[in-house]
């Protein structure tokens, strides 16, 4: 269409997109505006081109792209905590899998041994509770010493009751035999369990209050006479230790004193520097009664130092025995 203006309208139309988007010199821009005014043909172009807004399209095209990656991440999230879940769950299970297996090995107090000891051999029978079976075992000798680990676990649903029946072959004569800690046997002479948890709290020291209180206790001390306090003389020699019994003794004088002393020789052999034991304790009337037991009066009855009577354990057991401690 040709009109008055000063630019025809094919060149007008050609310059329409670039006068939309505001690119055209300022001679240009109002060429093309002086043009529109007076030309409806060109002048609907233009309408149409900015009604039809690019920018609004690029927008709505920017938010499908928007919408697409928020469902793609919202999967991936969704993905990667399931496998993390997954993965935990693994790990637990094998971990409690591993456990049920191969852990909860302990060693038991409670088991009862059988040895029985030649020249370079053992044979040693374990009794489990029935609750628990085997653990792994291991056997280390050194200068015909065997030390034997035995541990026990819970019983599981893969696994059932089983007790311990070793033999070993030593290459030298042997010694000692050691079962978790606790030697079972020594130059011949069975050790119970009872000599290994008194010996063990043996001690130099009388002034040391705790490691008294611990021999008192494994000795049964308590189990026997009931709560105790001591009083300690260590200021000087000869050094003391008086037990005070805090419960009344019912027990015949007899049968009480018997015990008391009996209890007063093991303490005498297992603490170095002590020399005298007192016991302090009432009757079921109420009265007051001292009983005392000295180092010297302890080897003129037994007729031998009982210092010496626990330089080893098997001295010990062989001791315990011959006073009638067990």
């Amino acid at each position: 269409m040709t009109n008055n203006t000063s630019l025809p309208c094919d060149i007008v139309q050609d310059l329409l997109p670039s006068y939309v988007d505001g690119i055209l010199s300022d001679t240009g821009t109002s060429a093309v505006a002086n043009h529109l005014q007076s030309c409806k043909s060109c002048q609907d172009i233009y309408n149409g081109m900015i009604t039809d807004d690019p920018h609004q399209d690029n927008a709505d095209q920017q938010e499908k792209e928007i919408d697409y990656l928020k469902k793609v991440r919202s999967k991936t999230r969704h993905f990667t905590v399931t496998a993390i879940l997954i993965a935990v769950l693994l790990a637990a299970s094998g971990t409690a899998f591993y456990f049920l297996i191969f852990s909860g090995e302990s060693i038991l107090n409670s088991v009862k041994y059988n040895l029985q000891v030649s020249s370079n051999s053992l044979k040693i029978e374990g009794i489990l509770p029935d609750d628990f079976t085997t653990g792994t075992q291991k056997i280390e000798e050194k200068d015909g010493v065997i030390s034997l680990t035995l541990p026990a676990k819970k019983k599981t649903f893969l696994s059932f009751h089983k007790n311990y029946n070793v033999s070993y072959t030593s290459t030298t004569a042997i010694r000692e035999v050691r079962v978790n800690g606790d030697i079972l046997w020594q130059d011949g002479t069975s050790i119970t369990a009872y000599v290994n948890r008194v010996y063990k709290s043996k001690h130099p020291y009388i002034g040391s209050a705790s490691d008294n209180a611990s021999l008192a206790l494994a000795l049964g001390v308590e189990d026997s006479f009931g709560g105790f306090t001591s009083k300690l003389q260590t200021s000087k020699q000869p050094y003391g230790w008086t037990i005070c019994l805090s419960e009344p003794q019912t027990a015949a004088e007899e049968i009480l004193r018997k015990k008391m002393t009996t209890y007063a020789y093991a303490i005498l052999a297992l603490i170095d520097n002590v020399d005298s034991i007192t016991w302090e304790y009432r009757d079921a009337s109420a009265q007051a009664h001292t009983y005392t037991i000295t180092t010297d009066e302890a080897n003129k009855q037994l007729g031998s130092d009982i210092k010496k009577t626990a330089e080893s354990i098997c001295d010990f057991q062989k001791f315990t025995r011959e006073v009638g401690l067990e």
